[in-house]
């Protein structure tokens, strides 16, 4: 019998006609529709370098700089439910971006080493709980998503014909299917999430992969209203071995960002950040190096 091969444009495919099939029949019963380009269902969490966002941020220990373009927006949302106050929102969203990294040289020059690409969709749920105490809220996002990665010209050096630090290019591209379940109050939102690779190159690497986060804000009022904050994610990641060509065992990374945002949580807004990364790099073309790294930068929030 023939290995079936897999086809990443088939199954997105695939998982848009079902889960339109599903929106249509939900449509049915659903109060107050929306389309077009709307902001995301779930919001965004904070401290996970690879969401989809618009940053630019400078290392503060060597000359790196990070500059990502990209957001995760929705294309309907869908409010069920028998009153307005305990409606389920679902939502359908695209997320789609471009993680550089670059280096800063003189004569306001950066030339690009690497750089990661991610699209795909995903599908959001937003509920209110009924609580005696504190108001709380029950989201979840299920994203399918494809992510690759690439060295670009910035890492060859032009004058000795090489590449720059004996870093060669390689294949790195996978898919994912990731799932985050979060609970939120007016001031904090804690998080567990869930990816699995169904599809990766390099070939042997460990498909399972978890996650837990924190964030903390406060609503105040300067000048205009703003929100600091504080958030933490862990990572619990698998370990590439290079002299054995697969992974073997796990690591964790942490990243934490801290700052003040302009407006109000969960509305469009500008982050002025400081992030602290250490542990697994993320980053394709660094895939199994550990990197500790402290930056700050702003991000916008659309």
């Amino acid at each position: 019998m023939l290995p079936i091969a897999f086809c990443f444009e088939q199954l997105m495919a695939r998982s848009a006609f079902t889960f339109f099939f599903l929106l249509h029949t939900v449509s049915l019963f659903a109060q107050h529709p929306r389309f077009a380009f709307l902001k995301s269902n779930f919001e965004p969490l904070l401290a996970d370098p690879k969401e989809t966002r618009i940053a630019a941020l400078l290392h503060l220990d060597d000359a790196g700089t990070l500059l990502d373009i990209g957001t995760s927006i929705d294309l309907i949302q869908l409010d069920v439910g028998p009153d307005s106050l305990s409606a389920v929102t679902l939502g359908l969203g695209a997320d789609f971006g471009t993680f550089s990294l670059l280096r800063r040289l003189a004569g306001f020059k950066f030339p690009v080493d690497a750089a990661d690409y991610i699209f795909g969709i995903n599908v959001s749920w937003r509920q209110p709980l009924r609580t005696s105490d504190v108001p709380l809220t029950f989201s979840a996002r299920l994203r399918i998503s494809h992510i690759s990665a690439h060295l670009i010209d910035g890492s060859f050096d032009l004058d000795r014909l090489e590449w720059r630090n004996a870093r060669l290019p390689f294949t790195f591209s996978r898919e994912f299917i990731h799932l985050t379940l979060a609970l939120s109050s007016s001031f904090a939102r804690a998080y567990l999430a869930y990816e699995w690779l169904f599809n990766t190159v390099p070939v042997d690497v460990a498909r399972h992969s978890a996650q837990v986060g924190l964030e903390l804000f406060s609503q105040v009022v300067l000048i205009m209203p703003c929100m600091p904050f504080l958030a933490c994610d862990v990572r619990l990641s698998p370990i590439w071995r290079p002299e054995l060509e697969r992974t073997e065992g796990y690591g964790t990374t942490l990243s934490v960002q801290a700052g003040i945002k302009t407006g109000y949580a969960g509305s469009r807004g500008v982050r002025l950040t400081y992030h602290y990364y250490a542990g697994l790099s993320w980053r394709g073309m660094y895939f199994g190096e550990r990197i500790n790294v402290s930056a700050i930068g702003l991000m916008i929030d659309i």
